[in-house]
């Protein structure tokens, strides 16, 4: 005779259906969902939701020792089992689309077809100079006045352009704010963005046709670019190393084209007191709605520099026809006058500083 006392053993399915197993289960395929909420794939998250709140559904109603109650306490126990097991999935599906609402509704990125490299830019021909061995340049990405990425936001700027105004057309107030610091030499170019570096060469700036010196437009088709590499600036000081940046923000209501900043810059300050003032004038385009662009002044030539931005600027409303000038936003009072960069006596960049 058996031993009432003895427990009955459950057969191989039965261990497998029981709460040890599927509940290690329902935790695994949550984790599943926790995983791809931080990608870009939000609908993969859903469905390993579902699935585990489907499973713990399944096995609370086949759950012995809840069918085991009284009729009238099993259906109020499965409803409350239930509707919990929605509100929480609702929950959690609110949640992952929540945080992932910015891949779900971003238009197609303008820097999808891959890592590409601008054409250089074409300087303007310099006066007759004796031959001279040329220095080695260091790598660097490659730019353009008219970088692949700025060809991207112009065309994008254009679709904008096609769609009808939200106001009464009325001429809106330019707001573009300059909050400028210093900072150190590498700087990083963020991914599908721009950069425009300014260094300041008297030799260039003498130049009529060329006033604003040299300029560079530094692109990130894909990942974030460190320029320059450090094989160029390993054998410069801390002082050497010490550039302008300026973060250029277009605070107002309507995509700007063509903003202009004439940057004024003095060269041997430390050795001329009557040194000469030469203008710079920088032109940003696009600027788009509420888009930040760092501009970066830097020296490679072995004089003091003393750089000073403007308080007026002109740019055009992608609304409007004609240029129109503006009062830059400093949020530092008086951040606009009298930066000063120390001279440079390794010649990294392999340019001329003289005629």
């Amino acid at each position: 005779m058996d031993d009432p006392n003895t427990p009955i053993k459950k057969t191989v399915a039965q261990q497998l259906w029981g709460w040890v197993v599927v509940g290690a289960i329902v935790l695994f395929v949550l984790g599943g969902g926790l995983t791809f909420m931080t990608t870009d794939h939000p609908w993969i998250a859903d469905a390993f939701y579902v699935s585990s709140a489907v499973l713990f559904v399944i096995k609370f109603l086949t759950w012995e020792d809840a069918r085991q109650q009284d009729k009238q306490r099993r259906r109020r126990t499965f409803l409350i089992a239930v509707a919990s097991t929605v509100l929480v999935l609702g929950g959690a599906i609110a949640g992952n689309h929540y945080l992932n609402r910015h891949s779900l509704l971003q238009p197609p990125n303008l820097g999808s077809e891959g890592p590409k490299s601008a054409p250089p830019v074409a300087s303007s021909p310099a006066p007759e100079q004796k031959p001279t061995p040329p220095a080695p340049k260091p790598d660097r990405p490659k730019q353009t006045q008219q970088a692949p990425l700025v060809s991207k936001l112009l065309d994008e700027l254009t679709k904008r352009l096609a769609a009808p105004p939200q106001d009464d057309g009325k001429p809106q107030p330019i707001e573009v704010e300059l909050f400028c610091d210093s900072a150190t030499l590498p700087i990083t170019i963020p991914s599908r963005g721009r950069a425009y570096a300014v260094f300041a060469n008297e030799a260039y700036n003498k130049r009529p046709t060329s006033p604003a010196g040299l300029l560079d437009v530094l692109t990130s088709e894909r990942d974030p670019v460190t320029w320059p590499p450090a094989s160029a600036t390993d054998k410069l000081d801390i002082l050497e190393k010490v550039v302008i940046k300026c973060a250029v923000t277009n605070d107002g209501g309507r995509d700007l084209i063509d903003v202009k900043i004439n940057i004024r810059i003095r060269y041997s300050v430390m050795t001329n007191s009557a040194a000469k003032f030469y203008d710079a004038p920088i032109v940003i385009t696009p600027l788009l709605k509420g888009e930040t662009i760092p501009l970066y002044v830097m020296n490679s030539c072995p004089v003091d520099v003393q750089v000073f931005f403007p308080p007026t600027g002109t740019a055009r409303p992608s609304t409007e026809e004609a240029q129109r000038q503006f009062t830059f936003i400093y949020p530092t009072e008086g951040s606009n006058t009298g930066w000063q960069i120390s001279a440079v006596k390794t010649n990294w960049r392999g340019n001329g500083c003289e005629f």
